[in-house]
């Protein structure tokens, strides 16, 4: 690969590296970390992944390290605005300057191994946590968890936040398979979280297998939430100690308040390694912030945008809409990848949308705007308004024909929201 100018020439070109295609599996990239002998990347790595409830757990995770000292990095993906967003270093998207400089690393180091996107993506994070020397790296499973490359690292805690049916060609088409491939992360003798209520019977056995002690969610921890007054506070109830009194976390919806215990239990199976008080956690999470998830954009009329995108988060998105009924019209502009059979979640919002706008994710594997509209009326029988190929320009007609008690939901994909938030990059 010649040699690139500018982040977005080297972007360019990874896109098209590789045959531009998922390849999972850690031979390729694993040779390449060793040659660039990245390991050990931190003192202390916490390895999530999961259906749903990574990013968000992961941002809490942060906040929290960072609240108590900690100097952290996180990896993440996929970005929503910019590249950048993928890496961190204390809270802070890392400069192009320093990812030019771990492109450039790897690509000395990878010879005639061909790497694909994601792969050049992890080994970049690893790079640049190594080169910041962070006491915390918190890495993101991009796909699966036992092939992913972010498993080319030993992890301290793996987390496994959900488990739900999702990207059955490379995971499997039940929960036991899916449970398999995500615990595919865990390390002999480490802790690991399971923070869905029902943790496949392919986790537990995992765990065994691999002599990992695995803490679950209402067995391990649990939290109680509880109304103070005019605002509500939660308990987390775990094998280590109880802490009481912690604000529900910043992020919006009652789903949030399960990332949060998964989030806590975590960082305290890591007790003997890093020192958190109960203030920390309280401070992190009043603090923590993620674009994307219910996130407002504006109050009149109110416009929320979420990356909803499957069977189980539309459920939790759903939900909230049903306990946060709008004042007036609900209007919903929506666009999703064909492989994620929407047909079989979209039912959820049948009766919580008065009207419909279809769009087109920007991606390769993307349902056109007519497509999507196609399915919104065979699927709900309900009206669309009008299809527009462009979300950022569906958002903006829709914007127009809405009363200031009316709200606009966006959702259905990273891709549909990912130019409307570049295009209002301060939420009001």
């Amino acid at each position: 690969m010649a040699k690139a100018v500018t982040l977005n020439q080297w972007l360019q070109r990874l896109e098209k590296a590789h045959g531009g295609k998922i390849d999972l599996g850690l031979e390729r990239v694993g040779r390449v970390y060793q040659r660039l002998q990245l390991a050990p990347v931190a003192p202390v790595v916490i390895t999530v992944a999961g259906t749903n409830g990574k990013g968000s757990t992961v941002a809490m995770l942060d906040a929290i390290c960072r609240q108590a000292g900690y100097h952290s990095g996180c990896f993440t993906s996929p970005h929503l605005i910019r590249y950048n967003e993928r890496f961190s270093v204390a809270g802070r998207p890392v400069a192009d300057e320093a990812i030019l400089e771990a492109f450039d690393a790897i690509e000395k180091a990878r010879g005639d191994i061909s790497l694909s996107y994601f792969e050049f993506s992890t080994l970049a994070a690893l790079w640049l946590f190594k080169q910041a020397a962070v006491d915390v790296a918190i890495l993101e499973v991009g796909l699966g968890g036992r092939l992913d490359s972010v498993n080319v690292v030993d992890t301290d805690c793996a987390v496994i936040t959900t488990v739900d049916i999702d990207h059955e060609h490379w995971l499997g088409n039940t929960r036991e398979a899916v449970g398999r491939e995500k615990a595919g992360i865990f390390r002999p003798d480490k802790p690991a979280i399971c923070g869905d209520l029902d943790c496949p019977l392919s986790v537990r056995r995992a765990a065994c297998q691999q002599r990992t002690r695995l803490f679950c969610r209402d067995r391990d921890f649990t939290v109680r939430q509880r109304e103070v007054g005019t605002s509500s506070e939660f308990d987390w109830l775990g094998w280590t100690r109880d802490l009481p009194d912690l604000p529900l976390p910043a992020l919006r919806g009652h789903w949030q308040l399960q990332n949060a215990a998964t989030a806590i239990a975590a960082l305290e199976s890591l007790a003997g390694r890093l020192d958190i008080s109960p203030s920390d956690y309280a401070a992190g999470l009043r603090t923590v912030s993620l674009a994307g998830r219910l996130q407002r954009l504006q109050s009149t009329p109110e416009v929320l945008v979420d990356v909803a995108h499957n069977a189980q988060s539309a459920a939790a998105l759903a939900s909230w809409l049903q306990h946060n009924p709008s004042g007036g019209r609900t209007v919903a502009l929506f666009g999703a990848l064909a492989d994620k059979h929407a047909e079989t979640w979209l039912p959820q919002f049948r009766f919580l949308v008065d009207q419909w706008v279809a769009t087109a994710p920007q991606s390769e594997r993307a349902l056109s705007a007519p497509e999507c509209q196609q399915l919104i009326e065979k699927t709900l029988g309900a009206p669309v308004l009008f299809a527009e190929k462009d979300p950022l320009r569906a958002y903006e007609k829709t914007l127009a024909t809405l009363d200031k008690n009316d709200r606009l939901l966006v959702f259905g994909s990273f891709f549909v929201l990912d130019p409307i938030l570049a295009a209002r990059q301060t939420p009001a």
